[in-house]
């Protein structure tokens, strides 16, 4: 039960929509968009200093990054800590990262837990740097032109 809760607080009213129908639910429910930048200052310091081992315990045990649209999807082992500890990223990233959206879900018969990260455009790059995805999931090259 309060796992289903945390899925449906964490993955948003608008994750998954297409940029107009995200602007157009934005309109009508008066939101404004915040500016595409971490407030690290949205932490007490204990938070930070809680946030900044959770993550790099996080980010360790990684088992795969699938590349999104808009963002990234990481697999984690699904056990009940773990579950635990992903909620508990979420909640801190989401003070400093109000522009991410997160996305939470464990697949049927003891399968993968899934962190969806995904944000406005330039999300990806932001990701990359901040999360060190550099090495497992390369910016594509650009297209170069034809002569």
């Amino acid at each position: 039960m309060v796992m289903g809760a945390l899925v449906l607080i964490f993955a948003g009213s608008i994750h998954g929509k297409t940029k107009k129908e995200k602007k157009d639910y934005m309109e009508t429910k008066n939101i404004t968009e915040s500016p595409f930048r971490c407030n690290i200052s949205a932490f007490t310091s204990a938070q930070r200093e809680h946030y900044q081992t959770l993550s790099q315990e996080l980010l360790k045990t990684i088992q795969e990054v699938r590349e999104q649209p808009d963002g990234f999807s990481l697999r984690l082992a699904a056990d009940s800590s773990m579950v635990m500890k992903a909620a508990e990223f979420i909640t801190l990233e989401r003070l400093c990262c109000p522009f991410l959206a997160f996305q939470l879900s464990l697949e049927a018969e003891k399968g993968p837990l899934w962190i969806t990260l995904s944000g406005p455009e330039g999300v990806k790059d932001f990701l990359r740097a901040e999360l060190g995805f550099d090495a497992v999931v390369p910016k594509p090259e650009p297209e170069q032109k034809k002569q």
